[in-house]
């Protein structure tokens, strides 16, 4: 909750404040799925975006939330309600001057963006029952790369760079864009491929966290040959499809295990797995920085 006190004196009878709790979707609803500076951008409405909450769009529209030990602090606050209801859509992380309907995306910073609106069976929130419960989405998909070199290979291997990107220049993968935070709903304007680069990182025979890569990515369904993977290791590039059966999906983790045989790569295993195990902080993901190519 955001800490205000309901029954403050010099409140008006017909009026009470807001108070804030939220789950990210899977997860229970509980404080201790987010970290301390982890922000929302709340958009109170009479049930659309371009329908602001009693008519005052200044005072309702992208009010920023703020985690901080536990509580949601609101800027501006307190938040007002009336017997009038209020429904509620966000977004994370903020962004000031949002526009709803297009928040911008992009995949560089790995950045976990989330939209949401009330937990069920919660429609709507007023005056008489002023606690917003929130269930957030991921509006991406995350690609988790682990390589490792096979046991039998002695030799040394350099991991030098990794890229996703599409068989050719009319298969495009989206590197930015926006999104609408009532649907969820991405829309690209930007094109590249996902990748890191500059490695010079020694390959195991063991899958480690030293030679695991993760990248943001839109949802996308994948086609036979249409997405590929590329390595460079040792000097020599090498590269294989992705496997059309895997789609990358919002909320959803793609993990693929890669294997390095001393002149070949192949996928060793595909892990699909839901995003509630992965950490949040400071609104994007605690790992290496990515490297996009903009077209």
């Amino acid at each position: 909750e955001n800490g205000n006190d309901n029954n403050s004196p010099g409140t008006d009878e017909t009026e009470q404040y807001m108070s804030l709790l939220a789950s990210k979707k899977g997860s229970l609803l509980s404080s201790y799925t987010w970290q301390d500076y982890n922000t929302l951008g709340l958009f109170l409405t009479k049930g659309t975006l371009d329908q602001p909450y009693q008519d005052n769009k200044l005072a309702y529209s992208n009010i920023k939330a703020t985690m901080n030990a536990g509580l949601w602090n609101l800027d501006p606050g307190p938040v007002v309600l009336t017997d009038d209801k209020a429904i509620i859509f966000a977004y994370s992380p903020y962004i000031s001057n949002a526009n709803p309907y297009a928040v911008p995306v992009e995949t560089a910073t790995r950045t976990l963006y989330m939209y949401g609106t009330h937990l069920a069976p919660q429609v709507s929130i007023c005056k008489g029952d002023n606690i917003a419960s929130l269930e957030m989405s991921n509006a991406m998909a995350i690609i988790d790369i682990n390589v490792r070199k096979t046991d039998n290979f002695q030799g040394q291997a350099i991991l030098q760079e990794i890229a996703i990107e599409g068989r050719n220049d009319s298969i495009r993968l989206p590197i930015k864009g926006t999104m609408d935070i009532m649907t969820g709903q991405l829309t690209p304007t930007g094109y590249g491929k996902y990748g890191f680069e500059k490695l010079e990182q020694k390959l195991h025979t063991s899958y480690t966290d030293t030679c695991f890569y993760r990248l943001t990515a839109f949802p996308r369904d994948n086609k036979e040959n249409e997405v590929y993977l590329s390595i460079k290791v040792n000097g020599n590039r090498m590269s294989l499809p992705m496997n059309e059966e895997h789609d990358w999906k919002a909320g959803i983790r793609n993990i693929y295990n890669i294997t390095f045989n001393g002149y070949d790569m192949e996928v060793e295993k595909v892990q699909i797995k839901p995003w509630k195990d992965v950490e949040v902080k400071d609104g994007e993901l605690n790992e290496r920085e990515g490297k996009q190519d903009e077209e």
